[in-house]
């Protein structure tokens, strides 16, 4: 009988969950060049850049709040 497992809780996997989406083909060549160019990962580039307009955007949602 073939054992099943249950997704690994996010506490186990470091709170990363992964997520899959399509970027441009210039878009992607930004991001390499920035990662290569600043030594850093490209999904740290990512991050921040997400985390910089996530912020920006709960700012205005809690203003019009």
């Amino acid at each position: 009988m073939a054992k099943t497992t249950a997704p690994k809780p996010a506490a186990r996997t470091g709170g990363k969950k992964k997520a899959t989406f399509n970027l441009t083909a210039a878009f992607h060549q930004r991001l390499t060049i920035a990662a290569a160019v600043t030594g850093r990962e490209m999904v740290e580039i990512v991050e921040e850049a997400l985390e910089t307009q996530l912020g920006q955007m709960d700012k205005q949602l809690r203003k019009n709040a």
